[in-house]
């Protein structure tokens, strides 16, 4: 089976976050730039076809593009796979637009969030994940004066987990 997800990239938090991501996540260690989820796990990527594309890009067009702005942090314990790490994460916002994005793909393609290990769709940025608390508050430390970061969301992609990291499969425009 290959790993499929649908995500908000955000570039201009890649340069700041970037080289965290790449250093204390999986995702980002795999090649994942800087992004908000909307759907993990999307489909098998061997089950993957043009219809299949084409209807999630015709989904998300219903969808305004959106001024985002990434200004304050969150922090969560660890996921339950890694339950001695906590998750450094940038909160965007508004959310309520990943929130109605994420609804609108599970429902027409009838897939849930995060395979619905979590109760509500918490739109985050992940930055970092470790079981140092230390270093999350140095990370935390080292980007507020990057931050906010305000960019316009014009678009979402599907990614595939290949077995030389995440790679973008298709662009996927906002209305």
């Amino acid at each position: 089976m290959i790993e499929t997800a649908v995500v908000v990239t955000i570039g201009p938090a890649e340069a700041a976050v970037g080289p965290y991501r790449r250093a204390h996540t999986p995702s980002g260690a795999r090649g994942m730039p800087a992004h908000v989820t909307l759907m993990v796990p999307f489909t098998d990527g061997e089950l993957l076809d043009v219809a299949t594309i084409r209807d999630l890009r015709d989904e998300l067009s219903r969808f305004p593009a959106f001024e985002l702005t990434l200004r304050r942090f969150g922090r969560w314990p660890g996921p339950a796979a890694r339950p001695s790490e906590a998750v450094l994460y940038a909160v965007p916002e508004p959310g309520d637009p990943f929130v109605e994005m994420t609804a609108s793909i599970a429902v027409r393609f009838g897939v849930l969030p995060y395979a619905d290990e979590h109760d509500d769709i918490v739109p985050h940025l992940t930055i970092a994940s470790s079981a140092d608390e230390a270093l999350l508050d140095r990370i935390e430390a080292e980007l507020a004066h990057v931050f906010p970061i305000t960019t316009r969301v014009t678009a979402a992609s599907l990614w595939e987990h290949a077995a030389d990291g995440w790679r973008m499969t298709a662009g996927l425009p906002l209305g």
